[in-house]
Protein backbone atom coordinates (compact mmCIF):
# COMPACT_ATOMS: atom_id res chain seq x y z
CA UNK A 1 0.00 0.00 0.00
CA UNK A 2 2.63 2.39 1.25
CA UNK A 3 4.39 1.33 -2.48
CA UNK A 4 1.44 2.41 -4.16
CA UNK A 5 1.09 5.57 -2.35
CA UNK A 6 4.44 6.73 -3.27
CA UNK A 7 4.03 5.90 -6.97
CA UNK A 8 1.28 7.44 -7.11
CA UNK A 9 2.51 10.82 -5.17
CA UNK A 10 5.56 10.70 -7.68
CA UNK A 11 2.74 10.49 -11.23
CA UNK A 12 1.22 13.30 -9.55
CA UNK A 13 4.53 15.36 -9.23
CA UNK A 14 5.55 14.23 -12.88
CA UNK A 15 2.37 15.20 -14.13
CA UNK A 16 2.34 18.92 -12.79
CA UNK A 17 6.66 19.47 -13.32
CA UNK A 18 4.90 18.68 -17.11
CA UNK A 19 1.87 20.49 -16.60
CA UNK A 20 4.25 23.70 -15.59
CA UNK A 21 7.09 23.05 -18.01
CA UNK A 22 4.38 23.09 -20.97
CA UNK A 23 2.30 26.45 -19.72
CA UNK A 24 5.90 28.49 -19.62
CA UNK A 25 6.90 26.95 -22.71
CA UNK A 26 3.20 28.41 -24.15
CA UNK A 27 3.23 31.58 -22.31
CA UNK A 28 6.95 32.19 -23.96
CA UNK A 29 5.27 31.21 -27.33
CA UNK A 30 2.02 33.45 -26.79
CA UNK A 31 4.42 36.28 -26.00
CA UNK A 32 6.74 35.82 -29.26
CA UNK A 33 3.36 35.50 -31.37
CA UNK A 34 2.02 38.76 -29.81
CA UNK A 35 5.07 40.71 -30.45
CA UNK A 36 4.23 39.63 -34.33
CA UNK A 37 0.74 40.97 -33.51
CA UNK A 38 1.80 44.31 -31.98
CA UNK A 39 4.55 44.66 -35.32
CA UNK A 40 1.77 44.06 -38.08
CA UNK A 41 -1.40 45.48 -35.75
CA UNK A 42 -2.91 42.19 -35.80
CA UNK A 43 -4.52 39.78 -33.20
CA UNK A 44 -3.01 37.07 -31.53
CA UNK A 45 -5.04 34.13 -29.88
CA UNK A 46 -2.90 32.57 -27.50
CA UNK A 47 -1.74 29.25 -26.86
CA UNK A 48 -3.69 26.82 -24.43
CA UNK A 49 -2.51 23.73 -22.61
CA UNK A 50 -3.81 21.53 -25.95
CA UNK A 51 -3.68 24.38 -28.98
CA UNK A 52 -0.87 27.04 -30.25
CA UNK A 53 -0.44 30.58 -30.84
CA UNK A 54 -1.84 32.17 -33.29
CA UNK A 55 -1.60 35.60 -35.11
CA UNK A 56 -4.03 37.32 -37.77
CA UNK A 57 -3.22 40.55 -39.16
CA UNK A 58 -3.78 42.34 -42.69
CA UNK A 59 -0.99 43.38 -45.30
CA UNK A 60 -1.55 45.50 -47.85
CA UNK A 61 -4.69 43.35 -50.14
CA UNK A 62 -3.89 40.37 -48.41
CA UNK A 63 -4.58 38.50 -45.18
CA UNK A 64 -2.19 36.74 -43.02
CA UNK A 65 -2.09 34.01 -40.56
CA UNK A 66 0.89 33.24 -38.82
CA UNK A 67 0.48 29.52 -36.75
CA UNK A 68 1.38 26.45 -36.08
CA UNK A 69 1.43 22.77 -37.62
CA UNK A 70 2.04 19.54 -35.89
CA UNK A 71 2.20 16.10 -38.06
CA UNK A 72 1.09 14.28 -34.81
CA UNK A 73 1.90 11.30 -33.13
CA UNK A 74 4.42 10.35 -30.37
CA UNK A 75 6.98 11.98 -32.58
CA UNK A 76 5.45 14.98 -34.07
CA UNK A 77 7.36 16.99 -36.07
CA UNK A 78 6.24 21.08 -35.66
CA UNK A 79 6.00 23.58 -38.71
CA UNK A 80 5.51 27.54 -38.55
CA UNK A 81 3.93 28.57 -40.81
CA UNK A 82 3.11 32.13 -42.34
CA UNK A 83 -0.07 31.74 -45.37
CA UNK A 84 -0.94 34.91 -47.69
CA UNK A 85 -4.71 34.40 -48.88
CA UNK A 86 -5.56 37.77 -51.23
CA UNK A 87 -3.79 39.47 -53.88
CA UNK A 88 -1.85 36.91 -55.33
CA UNK A 89 0.10 35.97 -59.09
CA UNK A 90 -1.32 33.22 -60.49
CA UNK A 91 1.60 31.14 -60.79
CA UNK A 92 1.70 27.25 -59.06
CA UNK A 93 4.88 27.21 -57.71
CA UNK A 94 6.44 24.36 -55.22
CA UNK A 95 10.39 25.31 -53.57
CA UNK A 96 11.65 22.96 -51.56
CA UNK A 97 15.50 22.09 -50.72
CA UNK A 98 16.70 19.59 -52.80
CA UNK A 99 18.27 16.31 -50.50
CA UNK A 100 19.76 12.84 -51.15
CA UNK A 101 16.34 11.41 -51.36
CA UNK A 102 14.79 13.88 -53.55
CA UNK A 103 17.83 13.48 -55.46
CA UNK A 104 17.08 9.91 -56.51
CA UNK A 105 13.10 10.85 -57.01
CA UNK A 106 14.74 13.12 -59.57
CA UNK A 107 16.59 10.27 -61.23
CA UNK A 108 13.45 8.10 -61.15
CA UNK A 109 11.34 10.58 -63.08
CA UNK A 110 9.79 13.09 -60.62
CA UNK A 111 9.17 16.11 -62.05
CA UNK A 112 11.39 19.28 -61.54
CA UNK A 113 11.67 22.16 -63.18
CA UNK A 114 14.50 24.19 -63.93
CA UNK A 115 15.04 28.08 -64.52
CA UNK A 116 17.93 28.67 -65.40
CA UNK A 117 19.47 29.62 -62.32
CA UNK A 118 22.24 27.25 -62.04
CA UNK A 119 22.97 26.98 -57.96
CA UNK A 120 19.22 27.27 -57.19
CA UNK A 121 18.45 25.00 -59.33
CA UNK A 122 21.23 22.14 -58.22
CA UNK A 123 19.70 23.45 -54.31
CA UNK A 124 16.30 23.19 -54.44
CA UNK A 125 12.88 21.01 -55.96
CA UNK A 126 11.12 23.21 -58.21
CA UNK A 127 7.38 22.17 -59.06
CA UNK A 128 4.30 23.89 -60.76
CA UNK A 129 4.10 25.79 -64.20
CA UNK A 130 6.14 26.45 -67.22
CA UNK A 131 9.96 27.12 -66.81
CA UNK A 132 9.05 30.70 -68.28
CA UNK A 133 6.14 31.24 -66.19
CA UNK A 134 8.20 30.11 -62.67
CA UNK A 135 11.76 32.12 -63.77
CA UNK A 136 9.77 35.46 -64.16
CA UNK A 137 8.44 34.63 -60.56
CA UNK A 138 11.33 32.83 -58.88
CA UNK A 139 13.34 36.33 -59.33
CA UNK A 140 16.80 36.53 -58.08
CA UNK A 141 15.82 38.41 -55.38
CA UNK A 142 13.12 35.98 -54.51
CA UNK A 143 15.48 33.33 -54.75
CA UNK A 144 17.53 35.26 -51.95
CA UNK A 145 15.07 35.66 -49.44
CA UNK A 146 14.00 31.68 -49.93
CA UNK A 147 17.85 31.43 -48.94
CA UNK A 148 17.81 33.50 -46.43
CA UNK A 149 14.47 31.79 -45.18
CA UNK A 150 15.93 28.19 -45.55
CA UNK A 151 19.64 29.05 -43.16
CA UNK A 152 17.17 30.72 -40.26
CA UNK A 153 17.36 28.83 -37.31
CA UNK A 154 20.16 26.71 -38.83
CA UNK A 155 17.77 23.89 -39.35
CA UNK A 156 18.38 24.09 -43.27
CA UNK A 157 14.76 23.98 -43.75
CA UNK A 158 12.08 25.69 -45.94
CA UNK A 159 9.18 25.17 -47.53
CA UNK A 160 7.19 27.47 -50.17
CA UNK A 161 4.31 26.79 -52.05
CA UNK A 162 1.75 29.39 -54.04
CA UNK A 163 -1.31 28.32 -56.06
CA UNK A 164 -4.47 30.35 -56.52
CA UNK A 165 -5.57 30.09 -52.99
CA UNK A 166 -2.29 31.07 -51.16
CA UNK A 167 1.04 31.94 -50.78
CA UNK A 168 2.61 29.09 -47.51
CA UNK A 169 5.80 29.64 -46.27
CA UNK A 170 6.35 26.76 -43.54
CA UNK A 171 9.42 25.93 -41.89
CA UNK A 172 10.10 23.02 -39.46
CA UNK A 173 10.63 24.43 -36.01
CA UNK A 174 7.79 25.64 -33.54
CA UNK A 175 9.67 29.19 -33.33
CA UNK A 176 9.21 30.31 -29.85
CA UNK A 177 11.95 33.06 -29.52
CA UNK A 178 10.52 36.52 -30.45
CA UNK A 179 13.22 37.91 -32.47
CA UNK A 180 13.39 34.50 -34.47
CA UNK A 181 9.60 34.73 -35.19
CA UNK A 182 9.85 38.14 -35.93
CA UNK A 183 12.63 38.25 -38.45
CA UNK A 184 11.23 34.78 -39.88
CA UNK A 185 7.57 36.74 -40.33
CA UNK A 186 9.38 39.75 -41.78
CA UNK A 187 11.08 37.44 -44.28
CA UNK A 188 8.33 35.73 -44.99
CA UNK A 189 6.44 39.22 -45.91
CA UNK A 190 9.43 40.28 -48.23
CA UNK A 191 9.01 37.47 -50.31
CA UNK A 192 5.14 38.26 -50.68
CA UNK A 193 6.97 41.56 -51.35
CA UNK A 194 9.20 40.06 -53.95
CA UNK A 195 6.94 37.88 -55.72
CA UNK A 196 4.15 40.54 -56.04
CA UNK A 197 6.45 42.43 -58.31
CA UNK A 198 6.24 39.46 -60.77
CA UNK A 199 2.97 41.76 -61.85
CA UNK A 200 5.78 44.47 -63.38
CA UNK A 201 7.16 40.92 -65.57
CA UNK A 202 3.88 40.28 -67.10
CA UNK A 203 2.43 37.52 -64.28
CA UNK A 204 -1.26 38.57 -63.96
CA UNK A 205 -3.09 38.57 -60.56
CA UNK A 206 -6.52 37.56 -59.60
CA UNK A 207 -8.25 39.19 -56.99
CA UNK A 208 -11.93 39.66 -56.53
CA UNK A 209 -13.88 41.75 -59.21
CA UNK A 210 -14.36 45.51 -57.14
CA UNK A 211 -17.42 48.25 -58.76
CA UNK A 212 -15.32 51.40 -58.19
CA UNK A 213 -17.71 53.31 -59.80
CA UNK A 214 -21.31 52.42 -57.80
CA UNK A 215 -19.47 52.27 -54.19
CA UNK A 216 -18.62 56.06 -52.36
CA UNK A 217 -14.83 56.14 -52.24
CA UNK A 218 -13.22 57.63 -48.93
CA UNK A 219 -9.79 58.61 -48.75
CA UNK A 220 -8.04 57.11 -46.10
CA UNK A 221 -5.58 60.51 -45.48
CA UNK A 222 -8.29 62.79 -44.87
CA UNK A 223 -11.62 60.79 -44.50
CA UNK A 224 -13.56 62.66 -47.11
CA UNK A 225 -15.54 60.95 -49.69
CA UNK A 226 -13.56 61.43 -52.61
CA UNK A 227 -16.00 62.91 -55.75
CA UNK A 228 -13.38 63.69 -58.50
CA UNK A 229 -9.73 64.17 -58.81
CA UNK A 230 -9.38 60.58 -57.59
CA UNK A 231 -6.18 58.50 -57.88
CA UNK A 232 -5.63 54.65 -57.17
CA UNK A 233 -2.49 52.55 -55.74
CA UNK A 234 -1.13 50.51 -58.43
CA UNK A 235 -0.89 47.54 -56.08
CA UNK A 236 -4.01 47.10 -54.69
CA UNK A 237 -5.69 49.95 -56.24
CA UNK A 238 -6.75 51.76 -53.23
CA UNK A 239 -9.04 55.13 -54.02
CA UNK A 240 -7.01 58.59 -52.70
CA UNK A 241 -7.54 62.50 -53.14
CA UNK A 242 -4.87 62.94 -55.67
CA UNK A 243 -3.80 65.92 -52.82
CA UNK A 244 -4.00 63.33 -50.28
CA UNK A 245 -1.99 61.00 -52.62
CA UNK A 246 1.48 63.91 -52.64
CA UNK A 247 0.76 64.46 -49.22
CA UNK A 248 1.24 61.06 -47.90
CA UNK A 249 3.64 60.16 -50.45
CA UNK A 250 2.63 56.11 -50.38
CA UNK A 251 -0.61 54.10 -50.47
CA UNK A 252 -2.59 54.39 -47.51
CA UNK A 253 -3.37 50.82 -47.19
CA UNK A 254 -1.50 49.35 -43.92
CA UNK A 255 1.55 47.52 -45.20
CA UNK A 256 1.14 48.34 -48.94
CA UNK A 257 3.83 51.13 -49.50
CA UNK A 258 3.16 51.31 -53.34
CA UNK A 259 4.74 54.52 -54.18
CA UNK A 260 3.27 54.43 -57.75
CA UNK A 261 -0.50 55.50 -58.35
CA UNK A 262 -2.81 55.48 -61.68
CA UNK A 263 -6.04 57.73 -62.35
CA UNK A 264 -7.64 53.82 -62.90
CA UNK A 265 -8.53 51.13 -60.77
CA UNK A 266 -5.85 48.43 -62.41
CA UNK A 267 -7.56 45.91 -59.87
CA UNK A 268 -11.15 46.54 -60.90
CA UNK A 269 -9.74 46.95 -65.03
CA UNK A 270 -7.92 43.63 -65.72
CA UNK A 271 -6.77 41.83 -62.49
CA UNK A 272 -9.82 39.44 -62.60
CA UNK A 273 -8.80 37.75 -65.39
CA UNK A 274 -7.36 34.46 -64.54
CA UNK A 275 -3.88 34.07 -67.15
CA UNK A 276 -0.50 34.88 -68.07
CA UNK A 277 0.76 37.02 -70.60
CA UNK A 278 3.88 36.70 -72.62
Amino acid sequence: MEAFLFYLVLFAVIVTICVAIGRGRNEQATQAFAQVAVRYGGNCEPAGLFSWPRVNFVYGCASVVVDVHSTGGENATHYTQVHFRGHLPQVRCEVYPDTPWTGLRKFLGMEDVEIGAPDFDSAYVIKGDSAENLRALLTPAVQATIQRLRGLLGNNDIYVSLNREQLLVKKRSFIRDAEYLLRYVELAVALYDEMLGAEEQGIEFIEAPTDFESAEAICQVCGEAIEDDVVYCRRCATPHHRDCWEYNGVCSTYGCQESRCDTHPRGARHRSSVATKY
